[in-house]
């Protein structure tokens, strides 16, 4: 299930040509310079859904950004300009909705980590208390939807303004996350760049390629003729290593094809990448699946991946504590692993890497498969009302103009010039069409955005992978039985 965002991604890198998500009057693409200069929109005739006379005299909206990493709060908040691109997209976006409306946005910075939930915590208090210090709260979307099931959000689906059927929104991907169509707890958007950088992708060394595997557009050739599979994928890790530091033992500091971490989110996200599914649509409503053929065959690919081919180091060093964002990015960037299994957010900690990188989607069980599938990640930024919030049609005026000024004029900032200028090095006609591939994939899966209300079924693979072990069946089966109670009291709430 793909979301819509402007037509812009494969800008990303190519100037002068968009690309449509199910829109014909979508905005084109606008062309960067390698100055940074300030991407003009074009509207073609979209319209915010705020009137312009809409004023809203001098109030107040309070947002709670309630980021999963620290270093995330800029992606919504920057309080002045910096001179950095990105940065100043976002702060000239939120001086565009306070002046349209007439309003002051005061955000509240504030972690919700897996370790703390800081954040969640203190808005439940504040919700419960019955006068909530926020209007807007905007976090990572694992959390919002354990929140959503205490009754402690507004339901958007009839708030004024929002017409979630406009490219700023993201339709598609609100109906997984709300599963029922008459509800709207959480809005998904152009409101942060968050949302966007936890689109999965994966990124390959070009000089290593070359060393081990030859000319490296022969990869780009591959995927867009729909022949990147896992197969394929283990194929090119095989052998490709080195004994850098020449200890004569395989650890961590070596050459790799891949290096994994076994206790993490990419276990599964591949598997999903592969089609692996949780919960399926029947005749009578969402279920939870009872063909677990693929579930099974995905997992003997990763396993065989992470621990049975040469070349793929499997790291399971406590001391490395944020790989995905910290360690593995930087030793992709020093040349010692020609793939990196991340993010879109990865591009932006590769910019002193010397080699030349290029991006690729998550592959394909195999190549029957019907497309490539880009999940994104749970940390994703959702916005959602305090079922406390008084002032709707301010609340929703903001969101609305948010996400409409988001699409305008931070995301064409973010895709055309800071990632297309500033990070990426491939101009190739076929790297482009490989990003928009990644960005029309886009999507989530009930199960896995529910996965906390639901026992932990879809992060099954992380933590059987992390045990060394090839036993999904086993522990499906025995998950199952709470699952299913936990999933009962799910749908009994979102059908109530």
């Amino acid at each position: 299930m793909k979301f819509r965002i402007p037509a812009l991604l494969l800008a990303l890198l190519m100037a002068g040509s968009c690309f449509a998500c199910g829109s014909a009057d979508q905005p084109e693409d606008t062309t960067a310079s390698d100055t940074q200069t300030t991407a003009e929109p074009v509207s073609e005739g979209l319209k915010s859904g705020v009137p312009d006379d809409v004023k809203f005299e001098g109030e107040t909206i309070r947002i709670l950004n309630a980021c999963y990493h620290d270093d995330w709060f800029t992606l919504l908040n920057v309080p002045e300009a910096t001179g950095d691109t990105v940065d100043d997209a976002v702060y000239n976006r939120n001086l565009a909705v306070m002046d349209k409306l007439g309003i002051t946005i005061e955000f509240t910075d504030m972690s919700d980590t897996h370790n703390t939930y800081t954040a969640s915590k203190t808005f439940r208090q504040t919700v419960l208390a019955g006068d909530c210090e926020w209007d807007i709260m905007i976090g990572p979307q694992f959390r919002a939807v354990q929140l959503a099931v205490e009754d402690l959000f507004y339901n958007m689906i009839d708030a004024p303004y929002i017409d979630t059927e406009q490219p700023w929104w993201y339709a598609d991907y609100m109906k997984s996350v709300n599963i029922n169509d008459n509800l709207r707890y959480m809005l998904d958007g152009d409101l942060s760049l968050n949302f966007l950088f936890q689109t999965s992708a994966i990124y390959f060394n070009k000089d290593l390629m070359e060393v081990y595997h030859g000319d490296p557009d022969f990869l780009y050739d591959e995927v867009l003729a729909g022949k990147w599979t896992f197969d394929r994928f283990r194929t090119l890790v095989t052998d490709v290593y080195d004994d850098v530091n020449g200890n004569q033992k395989v650890d961590y500091e070596d050459l790799h094809g891949w290096v994994s971490r076994p206790n993490s989110y990419t276990m599964y996200t591949l598997m999903m990448g592969g089609g692996s599914k949780v919960v399926e649509e029947t005749d009578n409503g969402w279920a939870i699946t009872t063909d677990l053929e693929r579930n099974i065959d995905l997992c003997e690919i990763m396993y065989q991946l992470v621990y049975e081919t040469t070349g793929s180091y499997p790291d399971t060093e406590a001391s490395r504590l944020d790989p995905f964002n910290d360690e593995f990015p930087r030793k992709f960037s020093e040349g010692t692993m020609l793939f990196h299994v991340g993010l879109i957010d990865t591009a932006d900690r590769l910019r002193e890497m010397e080699d030349s990188f290029g991006i690729i989607p998550f592959p394909k069980f195999d190549e029957a498969q019907e497309s490539y599938k880009s999940p994104v990640q749970d940390q994703a930024d959702t916005a959602s009302v305090p079922s406390t919030i008084k002032n709707i049609d301010l609340t929703a005026a903001v969101l609305e103009e948010m996400a409409y000024q988001g699409y305008m004029t931070m995301i064409p900032e973010f895709y055309n010039i800071a990632l297309k200028v500033k990070y990426m090095r491939d101009t190739d006609d076929a790297a482009m069409q490989i990003i928009d591939i990644i960005h029309d994939t886009a999507f989530t899966e009930i199960g896995f955005v529910h996965n906390y209300n639901m026992n932990n079924l879809a992060t099954i693979p992380r933590f059987m992978l992390a045990d060394k072990q090839n036993n999904y069946a086993s522990r499906w089966d025995k998950a199952l039985s709470a699952a299913q109670e936990k999933f009962a009291n799910l749908m009994a709430f979102y059908n109530k």
